[in-house]
């Protein structure tokens, strides 16, 4: 471990060790030198196998916690052995592409105004999962861009968005600290990430989507999704009654085949900048 990381990457691990490794080995293989870091590993309760499994790695720092403490207060109980400006989130049933993590310390780094960098999410098989989200007036998600190709030229430049999941996401420490990170409230899972990024839009930082960072996420390969559902909806509510005066401004859900147009119009209230219009015969197919 470099004695002065810029980053420190924060990963979760309850049970499958397998997943994991996985993930701990894309990071050695795709994480280029330019960019000093160090692996967290919180055990949230994980067995002893795993344990044994983890010890004998020597590219990371295991921090064992005897009890699950959920998604929010694992990361919180990782935060407080970071070393780096910034603090990387990762999901354990992540794989990670070549300079995920460069790219958004660049991006955060060109936009100083930005608390938080979000990746461009695929699943496996390389379609997209997430560029970035969109929150409904009812607290309903929706991810942009969702099972489509993952070179959509629509989703292929740095943009303001309501929130990125905290699959992979970048989180500039001095952010993180003044917030106190994720709010307890919403253990043990789900919309902690998301009230994390109202709390920073609230207190004047941006929320970028960075398509140049790329990672690969099994999407609940980790829950149940029973219990998934029912821990959602049920932190859906809390974080409705929270940011219920904020939501009242947020378009509501949209009705089958109105998807697009709701997106469009919901993304462009967070960025004020002029809008520039361009008419041509035939559209790019690569990004501007």
């Amino acid at each position: 471990m470099p004695p002065n990381p810029l980053v420190s990457i924060s990963i979760l691990v309850i049970d499958d060790g397998d997943h994991l490794l996985a993930c701990l080995d894309s990071i050695r293989a795709n994480t280029g030198g330019s960019v000093p870091y160090e692996v967290l590993v919180v055990a949230n309760g994980a067995p002893q196998s795993t344990l044994l499994r983890l010890r004998e790695r020597d590219d990371i720092v295991l921090i064992r916690s005897g009890v699950n403490l959920g998604f929010g207060g694992g990361h919180n109980w990782a935060a407080r052995f970071a070393r780096g400006a910034y603090l990387l989130l990762l999901n354990d049933d992540s794989t990670v592409e070549t300079g995920w993590m460069d790219s958004l310390v660049k991006t955060a780094t060109g936009h100083p105004g930005a608390g938080a960098v979000g990746s461009r999410v695929l699943y496996p098989d390389g379609r997209l999962q997430e560029a970035g989200g969109i929150i409904w007036r009812d607290g309903s998600s929706e991810r942009i861009g969702r099972f489509l190709p993952p070179g959509t030229v629509e989703f292929a430049a740095i943009r303001p968005v309501e929130y990125c999941s905290g699959c992979s996401l970048l989180v500039r420490r001095e952010a993180w600290d003044a917030l106190g990170g994720f709010a307890p409230e919403y253990f043990p899972a789900y919309y902690e990430d998301v009230d994390l990024c109202f709390r920073l839009r609230e207190s004047g930082f941006d929320v970028l989507y960075d398509p140049s960072s790329r990672i690969r996420h099994l999407e609940s390969g980790s829950t149940d999704q029973t219990w998934r559902v029912f821990v959602s909806e049920t932190n859906r509510a809390r974080f409705v009654d929270r940011w219920k005066e904020v939501l009242d401004g947020h378009e509501p859900a949209p009705p089958p085949g109105a998807l697009d147009a709701a997106i469009f119009r919901s993304a462009r209230t967070l960025d004020p900048r002029p809008t520039l219009l361009v008419v041509d015969r035939q559209p790019p197919t690569t990004p501007l």
